[in-house]
């Protein structure tokens, strides 16, 4: 063999035995890719099927599928506590000054969206003056008892002290807030809004917790005062009835309430014709 020939020869084997190596290596090589990923596929399925061969398919049980009546559990009718004026002893605080008497007459003006100054105090920027009472009539549905957990206020707003004064329509029902008659009171509170959280300063008798029986509703009066801010809030009264629990927000037809200290402000009557001190 010469050298020439020999490495010719050789040259051409290697050509031909080259590519066919690597088409091989390509094809064993996409077979491992392809094999990988179908076992990646398949593994969470077959180790759901070794470990948990007889589990159900959701079987732990979800809000959805909580227990449930028709309609809530618990109805609560607020009324802010009419004696003199819409819901407060004294009237309402309103921003503005003494000299404005004369646009502020009960029933007639100002009006706004179809209702007057004193009968929708909050549209007017009014807020009840150093403490609104609540009364809240709550009823058990379902035919089940109702345990009252807690009722808590959720301040939505801090502000300085209302610089303004107090009008008091002296009218005996502003229609505020909803609901119809109340039970005999059965509970008592007062909330202080100037701590942090708010707090209960009083309460009788004893605290919560307190039942609803099936048989008759359950009233709270509640007093809810502030000394140091202007404050606008919601109420969050939690009930349970062993199985349910919840929550019922607390507010003014949709809106928070708003509470402001009074002491210091003017404060004016309406005698039937004019304001009087």
């Amino acid at each position: 063999m010469t050298p020439g020939r020999g490495w010719r020869h050789w040259a051409g084997w290697l050509a031909w035995l080259l590519p066919l190596g690597l088409v091989g290596g390509m094809v064993a090589w996409t077979d491992d890719l392809a094999g990988a990923a179908l076992r990646y596929a398949a593994a969470p399925l077959i180790d759901t099927f070794l470990r948990h061969p007889t589990e159900p398919r959701d079987s732990h049980p979800t809000a959805e599928t909580s227990p449930s009546v028709a309609g809530p559990l618990v109805t609560v009718d607020v009324t802010p506590h009419l004696d003199s004026g819409c819901g407060t002893d004294g009237g309402w605080a309103f921003p503005i000054p003494a000299a404005r008497l004369d646009d502020y007459v009960p029933g007639d003006r100002p009006n706004r969206n179809g209702a007057t100054w004193d009968r929708d105090p909050y549209a007017f920027g009014g807020a009840a003056p150093n403490a609104l009472r609540l009364s809240l009539r709550v009823e058990a549905r379902g035919g089940r008892t109702i345990v009252l957990k807690d009722f808590t206020v959720h301040i939505v707003k801090r502000a300085k002290p209302m610089a303004g004064t107090v009008l008091d329509p002296a009218t005996a029902d502003q229609g505020c807030g909803g609901g119809g008659e109340s039970a005999t009171p059965r509970w008592y509170g007062m909330k202080d809004l100037d701590a942090s959280p708010p707090r209960w300063t009083r309460t009788s008798p004893g605290t919560f917790p307190h039942k609803v029986p099936t048989t008759a509703p359950v009233t709270l009066e509640i007093d809810v005062s502030t000394r140091h801010c202007e404050c606008t809030w919601t109420g969050r009264l939690d009930w349970s009835d062993g199985a349910v629990s919840g929550t019922t927000t607390i507010t003014d037809r949709g809106r928070p309430f708003r509470t402001t200290p009074a002491d210091g402000l003017p404060s004016y009557r309406w005698d039937g014709e004019a304001w009087r001190k």
